[in-house]
């Protein structure tokens, strides 16, 4: 149902679609600080991937198989002679070290294509390749394997993807200030494995969840409001590389100054907020369902309009009980939560109600 037709069954019967919209707008932040719009690759919170095939990697964790994260090995004493990052004193026979290599350092010693900038061509096997020693690798994927479960344990909502394929753009023509949307992006989670292996450092693996590959609603709208573009959906059996071509086509050939970068990073996002602006879309909704006769929703977006809408936002916490799914959300902050089983509920501050048909 288009907007024209919405307006009209609001003033036929009273439920208030814009307003509805309203709200459903205010869920997707489309500033700079919304890290689907503009993600920077914290080096605390990120771990980026070198010699990796985009297709291959993504494949891989389509077809239930798990990919094992690879840390560049340290150099031992006698490598580093070797390599002449340190040498032995004639006289004294003791070390004289003219500085230990970086991980990316020693890399392109041992002969790895560093860039992360991939392409079809690289590495087809089931390792993810790091630019990180092993004991710096085990940090960063412990902390966000623990933040990951955390994520889970207490809303129930998944926030660790596997990011392939970054869009950079520009908020206007005369910006000169890149930014990085995240555009495949597959749910995923990290194991550990239950013996060390070298340096007694764990084994860390990643394999998929089953929350299907979501499309960045943030980015299409950011892209449809500011620009007049569309950015495509992802479908159950796309591949990167089919993606990128359909957004070559339908976005860069309209601004030759963007680009596709073929990273691959393991990272934090959040598309709760993305899943609630989906669920108060009433053409989600089937027939005979309608979002406009739940009682709870008709209760907020009557024929009072604006007000109801106003209602639900100085509410801000409020709990109901139904049977069904769960959606928990404060609406203070307008700011959506996650999905919970049957019967549960987080806190105080849930806003429940059943949801479409078909809807994760």
């Amino acid at each position: 149902m288009d907007a024209k037709n919405l307006v009209t069954q609001a003033d036929s019967e009273g439920f208030a679609f814009d307003s509805l919209e309203s709200v459903r707008n205010k869920l997707l932040d489309l500033t700079s600080r919304n890290t689907l719009l503009n993600y920077r690759h914290p080096t605390a919170s990120c771990v980026r991937v070198i010699e990796s095939c985009p297709d291959h990697t993504a494949q891989t964790l389509i077809d239930d198989k798990t990919l094992t994260f690879e840390p560049i090995p340290e150099p031992t004493e006698e490598k580093l002679i070797e390599a002449g990052y340190c040498e032995l004193d004639a006289e004294t026979g003791q070390q004289i070290v003219s500085g230990f290599p970086t991980a990316e350092q020693w890399a392109k010693h041992l002969g790895h294509n560093t860039p992360y900038e991939l392409s079809d061509t690289t590495n087809s096997n089931n390792t993810l390749q790091t630019l990180r020693y092993s004991s710096k690798l085990e940090a960063v994927l412990g902390k966000l394997r623990s933040k990951a479960r955390t994520a889970i344990e207490e809303s129930g909502a998944n926030i660790l993807y596997l990011g392939i394929g970054f869009l950079e753009w520009y908020e206007s023509r005369d910006s000169d200030k890149k930014r990085l949307a995240p555009l495949f992006t597959i749910p995923v989670k990290l194991e550990r494995s239950n013996h060390t292996g070298r340096k007694n450092t764990y084994c860390y693996t990643l394999s998929i969840k089953d929350d299907g590959i979501l499309t960045n609603l943030s980015l299409k709208e950011k892209l449809k409001h500011d620009f007049g573009l569309i950015l495509p959906e992802i479908d159950e059996d796309t591949i990167p590389s089919v993606y990128f071509d359909t957004i070559q086509n339908a976005l860069l050939n309209q601004q030759p100054s963007w680009r596709i970068k073929k990273y691959i990073s393991l990272t934090l996002l959040n598309f709760t907020k993305q899943a609630m602006y989906l669920d108060l879309d009433p053409s989600n909704w089937p027939a005979g369902a309608s979002i406009k006769d739940h009682p709870i929703i008709a209760e907020f977006f009557s024929s009072t309009g604006k007000e109801g809408v106003d209602i639900l936002l100085q509410l801000g916490r409020c709990r109901i009980p139904i049977t069904g799914a769960l959606l928990s959300c404060e609406f203070t902050q307008v700011s959506a939560s996650t999905l919970q089983p049957q019967g549960t509920y987080i806190n105080s501050t849930d806003f429940t109600f059943p949801l479409p048909e078909g809807r994760p």
